[in-house]
């Protein structure tokens, strides 16, 4: 358990968090199934498994059995190489030739083999999917006791053991708006990889995102959103306080609770929320350290990959990416920017005025209308 690792005050711990980070084993210029890495295993296993096949491919059968010695039920196994050749459930064919074309992948009938192409689309699948399984380490930085609480319930029951690294600074122990209410440990409640603005199942301080009278939204309109604030730990609170003071309501905050694995999808989805917005990075750590350069990397590949044109998730998928690449060239996707102090060789000032000088000019910079330089250098870039 780190405690106060970022910018905690003047004299934080040095448990810096990216200490952590650099050892997690993914690539995060890749979504996951899509690096060198992985497309060289997955054409490797196919070359061992086509070999003995006089047409070159890969037997449905052969295939359906790898999948459940990796884990999954014969179901899951059937649906996954359903999309993998070329079935989407409502396109195509009617539903019902579908519906055939499972229950024939589920059961003895029927007959098919996986060609490079196919295996390599279902491999990505299931990479995908199981990423969290194949991770070395997990680290997250949870900001409210519900999520703490989750946390660790999911760390004893889920089916694989990791490493979790709990990034916990000492402040949110005792700070006042750092509470969950009781739902949010009840039935149906989980963990969640990332929180976005006034989410009903996560946001601890949902409450405040509607006037207590009328019901309006703080926010305004997603489209009417400018910026879309992407942190982690105890800065959302010192951001989401500014916020609300200074009236700010085209600023949107979306918390990354889990930062390895790094969750592409809930990222790319509390992002595409607002198609006008660009997106920053925000923390008190200074720009060499901190999250950021294993958040830079990860994030630009979410809206990369993730975003389509207009800016709404499109989930990633193949025959979505060609529908887009067949209709109107997107524009150039978002890049994520940061905010933060500049590039330090120590980890505090070891003056408190100093610390709370660089950490107004932090929030101020993170909710100015126009993104640049303010206070010392580096604070945005």
């Amino acid at each position: 358990m780190i405690s106060g690792f970022d910018g905690q005050g003047p004299d934080h711990s040095s448990a810096r968090i990216e200490r952590f980070l650099q050892l997690c084993n993914d690539d995060g210029d890749a979504l996951p199934g899509e690096s060198a890495r992985e497309k060289a295993e997955v054409a490797a296993a196919y070359s061992a498994l086509s070999s003995s096949s006089k047409s070159g491919s890969i037997d449905r059968r052969r295939a359906a059995q790898l999948l459940e010695s990796l884990g999954m039920p014969g179901d899951a196994g059937a649906e996954l190489l359903f999309e993998a050749v070329g079935g989407n459930g409502n396109g195509g064919g009617s539903g019902d030739d579908d519906e055939a074309s499972k229950k024939k992948m589920k059961g003895n009938s029927g007959s098919f083999s996986l060609d490079e192409a196919s295996w390599s689309a279902a491999m990505r699948r299931y990479l995908r999917r199981h990423a969290e399984a194949r991770a070395n380490l997990f680290v997250v930085s949870p900001s409210t006791p519900a999520q703490l609480f989750h946390v660790l319930r999911r760390q004893l029951n889920r089916p694989f053991a990791k490493p979790l690294v709990v990034a916990a600074p000492k402040r949110l122990h005792v700070h006042g708006p750092a509470t969950s209410a009781l739902s949010d440990f009840g039935s149906g409640s989980r963990w969640h990889r990332v929180i976005a603005d006034g989410d009903p199942l996560s946001d601890n301080t949902r409450h405040r995102s509607r006037h207590p009278v009328t019901g309006e939204s703080f926010l305004l309109p997603d489209d009417q959103v400018r910026r879309v604030l992407l942190c982690s730990g105890q800065i959302y609170y010192s951001l989401s306080a500014a916020r609300r003071a200074r009236k700010v309501r085209d600023v949107a905050l979306v918390r990354l609770e889990q930062l390895s694995p790094f969750p592409y999808d809930a990222v790319a989805a509390a992002v595409g929320k607002y198609p006008n917005a660009d997106v920053v990075w925000a923390q008190e750590e200074p720009k060499n350290q901190g999250a950021w350069r294993f958040v830079q990397s990860r994030g630009n590949t979410a809206l990369r990959e993730l975003l389509n044109g207009n800016g709404k998730g499109s989930g990633g998928g193949e025959k979505e990416k060609e529908k887009n690449d067949s209709t109107t060239t997107p524009p150039p996707p978002r890049t994520l920017r940061f905010i933060g102090r500049p590039p330090s060789g120590t980890t505090a000032t070891a003056s408190l005025v100093i610390h709370r000088e660089e950490l107004l000019a932090i929030i101020d910079a993170a909710l100015a209308t126009e993104l640049r330089p303010t206070g010392a250098e580096g604070l945005e870039r």
